[in-house]
């Protein structure tokens, strides 16, 4: 009998704490519908529609996953034995006979006449609470992470957080079977100041990890700790308050970013010019078969014509735009390729921009080296009605070459570098941290930092013009 089988999440039917739903697998054949409920769920977040399976990464992936597919190859295997044109009931009993035999025996066993004595009711004793095991405490908390308000954005954690936690995890588990541990640890296993060293010595000598990186570690691990000393069952509280003593210090390492002089470089590209268009043409040369040599079916002779020259140079020069847009503004390059005529405030850009939607106000006038107004007038009238700049796919690797043909080399031209050369040029001009994280949207003056690059020239001559009368050169 040939059968037809679906899995799908019931999500109108989510658990009120963890927001779980429960996965239902569906199966069709001679005009007839069963379906059968496995007792697994899975969050929203996790689950992939196309594969009908929760995603690699998800807590408990591998054994939910494993158990679906169980169940396929069950129904695969009993519908095989069924003939043509038979009851899909018979489908259904097989399979749960084989699953789910301890339901079938309760559904078909008689129910028992009692002779109840007029007493008052046994109140049953509950089970006495086990020690909950980390991994499961820890998908818990990140389903709790998901409905929870960050104090300092003031909106919903976001996915990325929510990923960087669960990584964590992911560390946690390959340490543990570094150590030949049991997985899934207890949560005793983490709470003791004998773990956190051999976890500081495994993640800083061992894979060699950043101090910074190792601190991610522990941040997130108090988190979760603190987390579960808040819950009402007592056996999700942690056992010893050695947790608390964990620390880890993070190290300011300095980022990348544009020069005044690199910043000018890229301004004063021209991609109508012999330079460039002579650039372009040895990039496509590059990608054309050998003079001789056989090619390959539908490949042409050569790429390098007029047509694909001029698209090249028009692409390059778009993505010059966007990413000059990062530098001027700060924002990143997801938001720049949004921006749009009603976010316009005479001198201001008023979005909310990032993963949290915070609401930023950046200046938007022209001086001598940063010129917001300059680009958008470029693209006047040639582009939808209220957009303000061209919306371009993989600009990243098109920044590669734009770099090259600036001549930078002493980094690789990225998205990122805008946000990070807008924010180190501002402080160097003189205005205030708290003013420029308003068009930044940084929260907090750690997270600022992180973007905030250290040139050199610009910080002798600050000193400079502050030095003491008669100080040599």
């Amino acid at each position: 009998m040939n059968v037809k089988i679906n899995r799908t999440l019931r999500t109108e039917k989510p658990a009120a704490d963890t927001g779980h739903c429960p996965i239902l697998i569906t199966v069709t054949g001679g005009g007839q519908r069963i379906r059968f409920s496995p007792g697994l769920t899975s969050h929203p977040d996790s689950w992939d529609k196309a594969t009908q399976l929760l995603k690699p990464r998800a807590p408990y992936a591998k054994e939910t996953n494993a158990k679906l597919r169980e169940w396929e190859e069950v129904i695969d295997e009993e519908a095989d034995r069924l003939p043509d044109g038979a009851a899909l009931q018979d489908l259904s009993a097989a399979v749960l006979n084989r699953l789910q035999p301890a339901k079938v025996a309760r559904r078909e066993a008689p129910a028992p006449v009692l002779l109840v004595p007029n007493v008052a009711p046994v109140v049953p004793v509950p089970p006495p609470a086990t020690a909950a095991d980390l991994a499961s405490l820890w998908a818990v908390w990140l389903d709790a992470s998901r409905a929870r308000v960050s104090r300092t954005t003031k909106a919903l954690v976001s996915d990325t957080t929510i990923s960087t936690r669960a990584s964590t995890l992911d560390r946690l588990h390959e340490w543990a079977t570094t150590r030949g541990h049991h997985w899934p640890l207890p949560l005793a296993a983490v709470c003791t100041t004998s773990f956190y060293e051999d976890f500081r010595a495994w993640a800083l000598r061992d894979v060699a990890r950043g101090v910074n990186t190792f601190a991610k570690y522990i941040k997130h691990l108090k988190q979760f700790l603190g987390w579960c000393e808040g819950q009402d069952d007592p056996a999700r509280w942690p056992p010893s308050p050695r947790w608390r003593k964990f620390e880890a210090t993070t190290r300011y390492i300095g980022v990348d970013f544009l020069d005044i002089e690199e910043l000018r470089a890229i301004q004063a590209l021209n991609f109508a010019g012999p330079e460039a268009r002579a650039y372009v043409v040895a990039q496509l040369g590059a990608d054309d078969p050998a003079p001789g040599a056989a090619r390959l079916k539908g490949q042409r002779v050569s790429r390098v014509d007029e047509r694909t020259i001029g698209q090249r140079l028009q692409s390059l020069e778009v993505a010059r735009d966007i990413f000059l847009m990062c530098c001027y503004t700060g924002m990143r390059i997801s938001d720049v390729q949004q921006l749009s005529v009603k976010d316009l405030r005479r001198d201001v850009i008023d979005k909310e921009v990032g993963k949290n939607r915070i609401r930023c106000v950046i200046p938007y006038f022209d001086d001598e080296l940063i010129r917001p107004g300059e680009l958008v007038r470029k693209y006047t009238d040639k582009l939808p009605a209220g957009r303000l700049l061209p919306h371009q796919h993989n600009v990243n690797e098109q920044l590669h070459q734009v770099g090259e043909l600036a001549g930078i080399t002493r980094l690789v031209l990225t998205s990122k570098l805008g946000r990070k050369t807008f924010v180190t040029l501002s402080v160097y001009q003189g205005v205030a941290v708290r003013v420029i994280m308003q068009a930044t949207g940084h929260q907090t003056e750690a997270n600022f930092n992180r973007y905030l690059g250290i040139d050199h020239q610009e910080l002798v001559k600050a000193f400079r013009k502050r030095a003491r009368p008669g100080a040599k050169a």
